[in-house]
């Protein structure tokens, strides 16, 4: 019997890869008739491993998960200067991985579906940030499927339906008069209006040999008139318990729940924190393709290789160590009865132990809720993911000592993550109890003590640069501080823990306004708040004032009873379970 040959296409930092990866490994155990390849960046190489043992095949492309945007400092400094010249190099850089990535993915993809002629049953899966995987479905003239964990992170332009409608007026009618189930100008609008920028004219016209604009005919650029296509689905990995539906959506469009990521893939791999900046030749192109008809400027990116627009996420570009799982000596114990205070629920049916790190489980044992003399002492928990390797971290040793009036002033504890990120691992290393900065060691034996744990702050604070299972750790902690990642967002909430978030870019924002409105977190912080300019004690007092009563609302009996209330509404869910029938059902039309 031949099986069915689905290409999953999953560009973006960690926090974008890791859901649509649950999913495609979820189906691929429950549909052993579908042969499924899981194609994203090279940095999430290690996920080969955990793909393979459900039979997924991988394959890596070279480009980055992101491109690190300029810090604010240097982009004012270059400006009346070399500032031009950098934009010039940076569009010149973009460009050429761009091209170099959609030569890959045609390349995956031809690799994948094999002879044209053998189609039936073929499957494209792909989410936000790989858009490459929509045309090349129109290529193999196969249906796809987009899956999103988290609701679109942009917006088309308002003049964008009066220029699509002047560029294109009977596409648009055609849209607008679509069948129930059909593509339509509802879905456009919603999604898919970046597949029709000028910025894929150029590729679908001369590499794909498709129409420079989607839905039109190849030779007569008029709409289609036979094979006009069905709507793609797109499946939402958030719940409708916290995210509003409204019934202006699409019908295509179904929202089945998060996708929690299972224990065993929650600790990222090792990572050499040297490599954080991604250097390419650029290669010669030509110039802009036109949009026909009527321009669109539109700035925005499509793909994991994302302008200034469109940098985000969770995961810095970095360099995986194949062989290597986490920083510590992971272990996951599948007898919960031999530690059962480590029990959590990892988004399955099964319940599993974890076995943290060692000084981190000593802290979390120093600092936890007291039951007799009904004390919650649970620490603090600070993570804002890649976002300090992205640049947006721009004053961390400010932050710290933020941090350490802030502890002082709530009288709190807290666990802080680096992530990694270079200039506050030195930070840490440089205010840590164990006095390193006086030591003679080397940068490296300073970071392998980070992935340990260093105690800061007379022990208040304990800092980190592994990771741990959030779906384990959060539980142990009164408020988590993060930044409003979709990922960490509903690990938070499926804990029950309230969070205050700062938003640095795209979906963040939302996040923050809509945990705001559920009543399981106080107002969001500001980038200015969490890193004060300290040429201004008055910055820096406002600062500890505002965030530390963040922090007493977030440990107000009302905001814990909002947070615990939701967690107990999300237990009943299933959002993987529920995308995979949704995927067989559609796989099997």
């Amino acid at each position: 019997m031949k099986k069915r040959r689905v290409a999953v296409f999953s560009f973006g930092t960690r926090g974008d890869v890791l859901p649509v990866a649950v999913v495609a490994d979820s189906l691929a155990r429950a549909d052993r008739s579908a042969s499924i390849t899981f194609i994203t960046h090279e940095a999430h190489r290690d996920l080969e491993t955990r793909l393979a043992r459900s039979g997924v095949a991988f394959v890596g492309v070279s480009a980055p998960p992101v491109l690190p945007g300029r810090t604010a400092a240097s982009s004012e400094a270059e400006i009346g200067h070399s500032s031009g010249a950098s934009e010039d190099d940076d569009r010149q850089l973009r460009e050429a991985l761009e091209m170099e990535l959609r030569e890959e993915c045609l390349t995956a993809m031809d690799s994948v579906m094999g002879a044209a002629d053998d189609a039936e049953g073929n499957a494209v899966i792909f989410n936000f940030f790989a858009l490459e995987g929509w045309h090349l479905a129109e290529l193999y003239r196969v249906p796809c499927t987009v899956l999103a964990p988290y609701v679109v992170p942009y917006s088309a332009p308002s003049s964008f339906e009066r220029r699509f409608r002047a560029a294109h007026p009977l596409l648009y009618r055609r849209l607008q008069e679509a069948a129930p189930g059909e593509v339509g100008w509802k879905e456009v609008m919603h999604w898919m209006w970046p597949l029709f920028t000028d910025r894929w004219a150029e590729w679908r016209l001369h590499r794909l040999h498709l129409s420079a604009c989607p839905l039109t005919d190849p030779v007569t650029d008029l709409p289609l008139v036979y094979e006009w296509p069905q709507a793609p689905h797109l499946l939402y990995g958030f719940s409708s318990q916290v995210v509003e539906c409204p019934a202006y959506w699409p019908s295509s469009i179904s929202v089945c729940g998060f996708w929690f990521t299972p224990l065993e893939w929650d600790v990222a791999p090792e990572v050499n924190p040297g490599l954080s900046v991604v250097q390419a030749k650029p290669k010669s192109l030509k110039g802009p393709a036109s949009f026909r008809g009527a321009p669109l400027d539109l700035v925005v990116r499509q793909s994991c290789l994302v302008t200034e627009t469109l940098q985000h996420g969770k995961q810095s570009i970095q360099a995986v160590k194949k062989t290597t799982l986490s920083t510590h000596n992971f272990q996951l114990e599948c007898n919960p009865e031999e530690n059962p205070q480590l029990e959590i629920f990892a988004g399955s049916t099964k319940k599993r132990s974890y076995k943290p790190p060692v000084k981190l489980g000593h802290f979390l044992s120093e600092h936890k809720f007291d039951e007799s003399e009904n004390k919650d002492d649970r620490p603090i928990f600070l993570g804002f993911s890649s976002t300090g390797n992205m640049g947006f971290l721009e004053r961390p040793g400010s932050m710290l000592k933020v941090l350490k009036a802030v502890l002082e002033a709530t009288d709190s504890s807290a666990i802080l993550f680096t992530a990694g990120h270079p200039p506050l691992d030195l930070e840490v290393t440089e205010l840590c109890d164990e006095n390193l900065s006086t030591q003679y060691l080397e940068a490296e034996q300073k970071r392998n003590l980070l992935q340990e744990g260093l105690c800061c702050f007379n022990g208040r604070l304990f800092c980190y640069s592994g990771s741990v299972p959030y779906l384990w750790l959060l539980p142990h902690c009164s408020v988590a501080i993060h930044h409003g990642g979709s990922g960490t967002t509903a690990a938070c909430l499926r804990a029950g823990t309230p969070q205050i978030i700062c938003p640095f870019v795209l979906d963040q924002f939302y996040w923050a306004e809509r945990m705001t409105w559920l009543r399981v977190a106080p107002q969001s912080l500001t980038p200015q708040l969490l890193m004060p300019d300290m040429s201004s004690s008055e910055n820096f007092h406002d600062a500890v004032k505002v965030i530390s009563a963040a922090i007493r609302e977030a440990r107000s009996v009302e905001m814990k009873l909002c947070a615990s209330s939701l967690s107990v509404k999300l237990e009943g869910e299933d959002g993987t379970s529920v995308a995979v029938s949704i995927l067989r059902t559609l796989l099997c039309k």
